[in-house]
């Protein structure tokens, strides 16, 4: 029987190799994760985190990595060396042992079946259906999840990432596993909602027995709800960190103007975005966006900026077709915008997502999903102009032949603006693209996208819950707060001198 002392959780001398050319890629010396235990490992982009996840879930492919040393873990009244098992074994041993809190949840919810009948379908060994709903409404009240059962009855395509990200949280936590794996749960949260989040760890920490390995770039999260902290580089471990356990609680439409002696490319007026509601179930109608106007003009840089359900991925949804619930004007270079066929809106609006592993078909090599791009709208020599793309976004066109998941986070996030690029856009829209990126990452593609901007003479509109990452990229910015614009102006003007409350909280949020 295994004793309240065990760990749930060993390794021993724990290495990852590459086989085709014998490089080491993880290199982790011995630990153990306890009963109660909250371990973060933090580290920029390929510095192994994942790759450490992976190798705890046995999701290394045998065939491309070796794996040495040994990974012990215990869990009712059984202990097991997971690399002995079986592959049917280790899935059921996976289930009983951990609940996995994806990067990108929009990968891992079923678009076509509603988000709380997917939390219910959770495997409880104990819990009836009963039971389990009770526990997933007090769990969603403990995420602060604004209006719950419109929630549970949407479809994944019609919430917000964030929440999106604090369902996925909530489905993790009607399991009856030990241990909580979390990868970069708040990287794509806004700075308050992921305070709601530190909130909501430290409530599982102080009212369950759960562990917690966290993995994040996101030092300052870490430090809130981990007891030890892993900094990783390169695939090893450079920094354990023994941190403070006794954690203090944490506090939980104007119409910008253009240039007037410009047209502008595009102009909104009014623009009303609506998600119906169900009779049957008498849900209501949710009015995502709410009377919004505004221009962009040829060469601007136009920030968006919100909490997680504020609007402004409706916004960008709009704009490129996907939802058409809408009321008000939309002018591309002076013509309805709806009246223009999908491939001439495409050609003129591209939009890059948050999640850009979710937008390439994992079955074909990057190369190929952007050269079907290049032969549609530019296919006079496409081998020239892919090799033209890659280079501009600092990718090797030699890594062409090669599959998404064979990338970092941003290095796909560069691949995916090359695929928008390929079309030759008149307006870009960045959806996040930076939020699940670890500080210096988002660096380095903020000054490309900058750079992207110069040599293409393309106009931006950067969508961000992140005022800082806002303010680096954008020479104007509106703030929208539930569907509304509550201020408006030059990035200077709203990141120094802002007027609205809710500004005022997202800039201090952001500091």
């Amino acid at each position: 029987m295994i004793s309240k002392i065990d760990p749930l959780l060993a390794f021993q001398d724990y290495t990852v190799d590459i086989i085709s050319n014998n490089s080491r890629i993880l290199d982790i010396p011995s630990f153990e994760i306890r009963e109660g235990d909250a371990l973060g490992v933090r580290g920029k982009s390929g510095s192994g985190k994942t790759t450490l996840l992976n190798g705890m879930l046995g999701l290394l492919n045998q065939s491309t990595f070796k794996v040495s040393g040994q990974v012990i873990a215990c869990v009712q009244e059984r202990c097991s060396m997971l690399e002995l098992l079986s592959e049917e074994d280790r899935i059921a041993f996976n289930h009983r042992l951990f609940a996995f809190i994806p990067q990108e949840p929009s990968v891992a919810f079923n678009p076509i079946m509603k988000v709380g009948k997917q939390l219910l379908h959770v495997r409880a060994t104990k819990a009836t259906k009963q039971q389990r709903k009770e526990k997933l409404k007090e769990i969603l009240d403990n995420l602060v999840i604004e209006d719950p059962e419109r929630i549970v009855n949407s479809y994944p395509h019609q919430l917000s990432g964030g929440q999106l990200q604090r369902c996925f949280i909530a489905g993790a936590l009607l399991r009856e596993a030990p241990i909580l794996l979390a990868d970069e749960p708040v990287s794509s949260l806004d700075a308050i909602t992921s305070d709601e989040i530190i909130q909501l760890f430290n409530w599982v920490r102080q009212h369950t027995t759960k562990s917690l390995i966290i993995v994040s770039h996101d030092g300052k999260f870490l430090k809130a709800v981990t007891d030890q902290m892993f900094e990783l580089k390169d695939g090893k471990l450079i920094k354990s960190i023994v941190l403070d356990s006794n954690k203090p609680a944490i506090n939980k439409s104007p119409v910008i103007k253009g240039v007037p002696s410009a047209a502008p490319i595009l102009s909104i007026d009014h623009l009303t975005a609506t998600y119906q509601g169900s009779s049957w179930r008498k849900r209501k109608s949710l009015e995502a966006l709410s009377a919004v106007s505004f221009n962009l003009f040829k060469g601007d840089r136009l920030g968006m900026v919100g909490t997680s359900g504020s609007g402004k991925s409706t916004l960008a949804k709009v704009l490129v077709g996907i939802h058409q619930d809408i009321q008000g004007t939309i002018l591309l270079k002076g013509k309805p915008l709806l009246h223009n066929p999908t491939r001439t809106r495409a050609r003129s609006i591209q939009l890059v997502h948050q999640d850009p592993y979710s937008t390439f078909n994992p079955r074909i090599t990057v190369g190929d999903a952007i050269r079907e791009v290049l032969a549609i709208y530019q296919p006079e020599d496409i081998e020239k102009t892919f090799h033209q793309l890659l280079n501009s976004v600092e990718i090797d066109p030699k890594f062409g032949n090669r599959y998404p998941h064979q990338f970092s986070g941003g290095q796909r996030q560069r691949l995916a603006i090359a695929r928008a690029l390929a079309v030759h856009p008149e307006i870009l829209i960045c959806d996040e693209i930076v939020s699940n990126l670890d500080d210096q990452t988002q660096d380095l593609i903020l000054k490309l996208l900058l750079d992207l901007h110069r040599i293409y003479q393309i106009s931006l509109i950067f969508i961000s819950h992140n005022l800082k990452a806002v303010q680096q990229v954008a020479e104007r910015i509106i703030v929208l707060q539930n569907g509304k614009i509550v201020e408006a102006g030059s990035s200077a003007a709203i990141c120094s001198n802002p007027q609205h409350p809710y500004t005022k909280k997202l800039l201090a949020a952001s500091l």
